[in-house]
C-alpha cells in the first residue's frame, strides 16, 4: 500500500489528474451497476410474483445460511507477523471471514449432494 502511494506521489499532475478521475469514475460505474443489479430483479418480481416467491425463499435461505456460518466464526483477533511488520485482524473482521469460508464450503457440499441426488432421481426414472 505504501508503496502505491510512494508511486502516486511520484506521477506528474496530469497523470494524478487522470487515476484520480478514473477512480471517481470506476466508483461511479460501480454504484450503477449495484444499482441496477438491484432494480431489474424488483421489476421482475413485480411483474411474475410467482417466481418472484422462489426468489426471496431463496434469499432467506442464503441469509439463514449466512447467520448460521457467522455464528460458526471465531471473534478472535488474529496477529499477523510479516518481515518487519506486525499486524492485527480485528475479531468482527475475522468472524465476517470465517463465515465466508464456512459459506464457501457449506454450498459447495449443497452442491455435489444436489448434483448426486438428481442424477440418482434421474437414473430411478429410467
Amino acid at each position: 500500500m505504501f508503496d502505491l502511494v510512494a508511486e502516486l506521489a511520484k506521477l506528474d499532475t496530469t497523470s494524478r489528474f487522470i487515476v484520480n478521475y478514473a477512480t471517481v469514475f470506476g466508483y461511479c460505474l460501480l454504484g450503477v451497476a449495484i444499482f441496477l443489479m438491484l432494480v431489474f430483479p424488483a421489476i421482475q418480481m413485480v411483474q411474475d410474483f410467482k417466481k418472484a416467491i422462489g426468489a426471496l425463499v431463496g434469499l432467506v435461505l442464503m441469509g439463514l445460511i449466512f447467520f448460521l456460518c457467522y455464528s460458526m466464526g471465531t471473534a478472535e483477533e488474529l496477529t499477523v507477523i510479516s518481515g518487519d511488520k506486525v499486524e492485527t485482524i480485528a475479531a468482527g473482521t475475522m468472524k465476517i471471514v470465517d463465515a465466508c469460508i464456512f459459506m464457501a464450503y457449506t454450498l459447495l457440499v449443497g452442491a455435489i449432494l444436489v448434483l448426486i441426488l438428481t442424477s440418482f432421481a434421474r437414473y430411478i426414472k429410467q
